[in-house]
C-alpha cells in the first residue's frame, strides 16, 4: 500500500504492472543496501587484476546498470593502467531464444577482460 500510495493510486489492485516493477525495485535496493553489494562489488574488481595470470582472462555477469558502469569503469581504468589487455567495450546480451527460455536473463550483460 505505501508503494500504491507513491504511484498516486488508491489500491495496490490499481496499480498493475507498476506495482510488481516497483515492488521490484524497492526491494533490489533494499537488498544492495543490507548486503553492502556495490562495496564488495568494487573490492573485488580492485583485487582482480591481481588475482589474474598474464593473460588470464575474466567475465562478469551483471544485472543491473548500477553493476555494470562499476564494472566497466574499473575494466577502463585498468586498461588505462595497463593493468589489461583487452576489455569489452560492448557488454554480451542474451539472445532472443535465450531471454524467451530464461526470462530472468533478460537484463543479464556479460563484460570480459584480458590480464596484460
Amino acid at each position: 500500500s505505501v508503494i500504491a500510495y507513491a504511484l498516486g493510486k488508491k489500491s495496490y489492485l490499481d496499480c498493475g504492472i507498476a506495482i510488481t516493477t516497483s515492488i521490484r525495485r524497492v526491494f533490489q535496493a533494499l537488498r544492495i543496501e543490507v548486503n553492502d553489494e556495490f562495496s564488495v562489488l568494487e573490492q573485488f574488481l580492485r583485487n582482480l587484476p591481481f588475482c589474474l595470470k598474464s593473460q588470464g582472462r575474466v567475465a562478469i555477469l551483471s544485472f543491473h546498470s548500477g553493476e555494470d558502469n562499476r564494472v566497466i569503469n574499473y575494466f577502463e581504468q585498468g586498461l588505462k593502467d595497463g593493468l589489461y589487455a583487452d576489455i569489452s567495450y560492448e557488454p554480451i546480451r542474451p539472445s532472443q531464444s535465450e531471454q524467451y527460455s530464461n526470462p530472468r536473463a533478460t537484463s543479464a550483460l556479460l563484460r570480459w577482460a584480458i590480464r596484460k
